[in-house]
């Protein structure tokens, strides 16, 4: 080998080697991870976990109270026909109650004219039916607690008032009576030999008999006679009465006719009409035609009876 060739090759080998040195001291350049993904080995080694997020407190949550319910009536004056229909515009209560409606003439709780029940909670327009014939122009809503028997009223007894700050929940109120009510008009008058009381006239809404009675301090005696009469308006009704057997003071008195049809039950089937719990009752005196009645009998010591003497006036009764 030449000289020149020797130092060519010296020089490629010295090239190599430099080559060979320099790729096994090369470093390599490390790939950029995430925080979160970096390992520590030896002593000071921590797993490789992503920091947990802390979670949410939640909020405390109030449960509601209800809203107490305080008892409370509200009602209108209004007007009263003949189905006895009234409506009570709002009822408010805390329980199961009732509603009661009185005259204000009647003590609490006492001549219940009439009643409904009331549910929990609040209720409009609720229709409460009373006697119309027992009315009078004011009226009292009460309302009252169902303590005792379920469903069935007991006042005075168990159940009773319901209260708000101390004061009964009740409330009065007007109604105008639209609608004809049980009359009878009757006079003085003179009795004719023929016995024909006239009664000016009656009224009732219902079947009904229209009875003449003794009058006994006010209160209804003997009857003495009695007539049907149909519902409606009645002018003139004549009732013939045993005369010489009736005292000057009498009773008109009308009856419904409760019992068996157009036969006067008096006094167990047969009752009175009540306005306001008051009988459709007139009292009226009469003047009977002069009389004397005597029966047949022995004179004893110089002395007769005479059983009955009708008079207009001061006289004689002359043997």
């Amino acid at each position: 080998m030449t000289r020149r060739n020797w130092t060519a090759f010296l020089l490629i080998c010295f090239v190599l080697v430099g080559c060979m040195r320099d790729e096994a001291t090369a470093v390599s350049t490390p790939t950029p991870t995430p925080e979160s993904s970096r390992q520590t080995t030896g002593a000071m080694a921590r797993p490789n976990t992503a920091t947990p997020s802390p979670s949410p407190t939640a909020l405390p949550t109030t449960t509601p109270s209800p809203t107490p319910i305080l008892p409370q009536l509200r009602v209108a004056d209004q007007v009263l026909h003949e189905d006895g229909v009234l409506t009570i515009e709002q009822v408010n209560s805390p329980a199961a109650a009732w509603l009661v409606v009185r005259s204000t003439e009647a003590e609490i709780g006492m001549d219940v004219l009439g009643y409904t029940a009331v549910p929990i909670g609040s209720s409009t327009d609720l229709a409460v039916t009373i006697d119309p014939l027992q009315a009078t122009d004011t009226l009292v809503a009460e309302l009252y607690t169902d303590a005792g028997t379920t469903g069935e009223l007991e006042i005075p007894d168990t159940d009773e008032l319901l209260l708000v700050n101390g004061t009964p929940v009740t409330q009065s109120f007007a109604i105008t009576i639209e609608f004809a009510r049980p009359t009878l008009t009757v006079a003085d008058q003179v009795i004719a030999e023929d016995g024909i009381v006239l009664v000016e006239s009656v009224y009732t809404a219902v079947p009904g008999w229209l009875a003449i009675h003794a009058d006994e301090a006010g209160e209804a005696g003997e009857v003495l006679g009695h007539t049907y009469i149909n519902a409606g308006l009645h002018e003139n009704v004549a009732i013939s009465i045993p005369w010489r057997e009736a005292p000057p003071y009498l009773l008109a008195v009308l009856y419904a006719d409760e019992g068996e049809a157009q036969r006067f039950d008096y006094p167990d089937g047969d009752a009175p009409q009540l306005v306001n719990n008051v009988p459709v009752a007139a009292s009226f005196h009469v003047t009977f035609p002069p009389d004397v009645f005597v029966l047949d009998q022995p004179v004893v010591n110089g002395e007769i009876v005479v059983e009955r003497v009708v008079s207009n006036g001061p006289g004689w009764v002359v043997i």
